[in-house]
């Protein structure tokens, strides 16, 4: 019920209530690392994937696998807070090394790279890696990290890094 109502504010554009559903539903069972409400346990990172709907062009939106809606306006401000909560919500539960932080780091090293803050955006992009490498090769590890960490890394400085991780 509070992803639902999450949702309905940003439709309506009336983000002060939104965040007060986030922060409820954030604040229900953090435990396990997944929300608990009326209508079932949608994950955390539900919030991200329905922020990310804001961002106002295709190539942004696909990163979370939407489409955009051209009804949402894009707030910068905003989506960084919907963001950094659930992460904050996310890391207070979890173990440092939990796999489940992953998505969440990776959606933040894409927005800070995409507003050209790439410095900020590599900080949360290795701090993703170090925990995928923990599961996976480090190939496959970056590959799951996706183009963003890759073309980071060429925008920070860490030019010969690329080319391990990228395909042959």
């Amino acid at each position: 019920m509070l992803g639902i109502g999450f949702e309905y504010y940003l439709g309506q554009g009336q983000k002060e209530q939104a965040l007060k559903m986030l922060d409820q539903a954030l604040a229900c069972d953090m435990k396990t690392g997944d929300l608990q409400s009326q209508a079932g346990p949608p994950n955390a990172m539900s919030f991200v994937y329905k922020i990310f709907a804001l961002l106002p062009d295709q190539e942004k939106s696909q990163h979370a696998g939407l489409r955009p809606k051209s009804s949402l306006p894009s707030d910068d401000a905003f989506v960084l807070t919907v963001l950094k909560k659930v992460l904050a919500a996310q890391q207070g539960a979890l173990a440092p090394d939990d796999e489940r932080l992953v998505p969440a780091l990776r959606s933040l090293g894409y927005f800070y790279h995409r507003t050209g803050k790439y410095i900020d955006a590599q900080k949360y992009y290795d701090e993703a890696f170090k925990i995928e490498s923990k599961y996976q090769k480090p190939k496959a590890a970056a590959k799951m990290l996706g183009n963003g960490f890759i073309a980071n890394l060429k925008m920070v400085g860490r030019v010969g890094e690329p080319a391990q991780y990228e395909e042959e």
